[in-house]
């Protein structure tokens, strides 16, 4: 992917785009559906579905 982006959700999870999607250090390989649309204010919206267990959500 060209670019990067970041977003942390508190302490324990945090989800990175680069080379790959990650949440908690682990790579979501099982993407089930992509959205990326844009708002009135010129804001993308990028949903992501996916299945994965979520090292501090699922498993600890």
């Amino acid at each position: 992917m060209a670019r990067e982006s970041e977003h942390s959700f508190g302490e324990l999870n945090k989800v990175e785009i680069k080379d790959g999607l990650f949440v908690n250090g682990v790579e979501i390989s099982h993407i089930l559906k992509a959205n990326i649309n844009m708002d009135a204010n010129n804001i993308s919206v990028v949903t992501i579905e996916f299945a994965a267990n979520i090292i501090g959500i699922d498993k600890k």
